[in-house]
C-alpha cells in the first residue's frame, strides 16, 4: 500500500493534490506541533493578471505556546481590519460557499476539523477518492519522534511505501525507511504552479482547469 503523510494544508498547491491523489491512504498528519509559518493555516497568494497581489490568506487562530499540537489548536475570529482588501473578500466568499459557511464565521471552531472538511469539500472538486485518516487518531506515543514517527505510522497502517513532496527530500533517509521493508519516493512537482486551490478557483474557469489538471500529475524523482 502507498500511503502519503502530511501535514494538513490549507489551499494548497496542485502539488500537493496530486501527492494525495497518487496515494491509497492520505494521512492527515495532525499529531505534530503546529507550524506558525507554515502552510497549515496560511494559503500564499501569488500575483496575476487578474489583479492579485502577493502575499498571505491566513485562518485566525487563538494563541497557544510553541509546542501545541495541531489537532488543539482553536481557531477565533477574524481581525477587526479583515478582509484586507477585496482578494481576501472573493476567497474568503469561495471558501464560505464551498464549505456552507456564514462568511467570516469561524470562531471556536477546532483548526483540524475545518481543515478536514476544507480536504474532503477540495477531494470532492478534484475527484480525489483517497480516503483520509487523522494520525491523531493512531495514538501512537509521543516519544516517537520526527522520522521515526513517519515509519511507525507506515507501520501501524501497513504500508510498504511512502510517498512525500520534494521538500522532504533533505529531511527523511531512505535507509531508514527501507531497514523497515518501506519504499521511499518524492513526487516531482517541478512545473506545477504555486498558487493555491482557492485562487485558481477566483482566477475562473480556464485557470481552474489547468489546476485541475496539474493535481492528476503523477511523476516520482529518479
Amino acid at each position: 500500500m502507498i500511503i502519503a503523510i502530511n501535514q494538513p494544508y490549507f489551499s494548497a498547491y496542485a502539488g500537493y493534490y496530486a501527492l494525495i491523489r497518487a496515494a491509497d491512504l492520505f494521512v492527515f498528519y495532525d499529531c505534530v506541533q503546529f507550524p506558525r509559518r507554515g502552510r497549515v493555516h496560511r494559503s500564499q497568494i501569488h500575483n496575476s493578471e487578474a489583479g492579485f497581489t502577493d502575499g498571505w490568506l491566513t485562518l485566525p487562530t487563538h494563541k497557544y505556546p510553541q509546542n501545541t499540537r495541531i489537532e488543539d489548536i482553536m481557531m477565533q475570529k477574524w481581525p477587526e481590519d479583515f478582509p484586507q482588501n477585496a482578494m481576501h473578500k472573493i476567497l474568503i466568499s469561495l471558501l464560505s460557499e464551498e464549505l456552507d459557511l456564514a462568511p467570516y464565521q469561524l470562531s471556536d471552531t477546532m483548526l483540524s476539523d475545518f481543515l478536514y472538511a476544507h480536504h474532503e469539500a477540495v477531494f470532492k472538486r478534484l475527484g480525489i477518492t483517497t480516503p483520509m485518516l487523522r494520525s491523531s487518531d493512531l495514538k501512537i506515543s509521543d516519544d516517537i519522534r520526527s522520522q521515526d514517527r513517519l515509519i511507525k505510522i507506515c507501520e501501524e497502517v501497513g504500508a510498504n511505501s511512502y510517498i512525500n513532496l520534494p521538500g522532504g527530500e533533505e529531511l527523511y533517509d531512505p535507509e531508514s525507511f527501507f531497514s523497515h521493508e518501506i519504499d521511499l519516493n518524492f513526487i516531482d512537482t517541478s512545473g506545477i504552479a504555486r498558487y493555491g486551490y482557492l485562487q485558481a478557483l477566483a482566477l475562473g474557469d480556464e485557470q481552474f482547469s489547468i489546476f485541475l489538471e496539474e493535481s492528476r500529475i503523477t511523476r516520482f524523482k529518479l
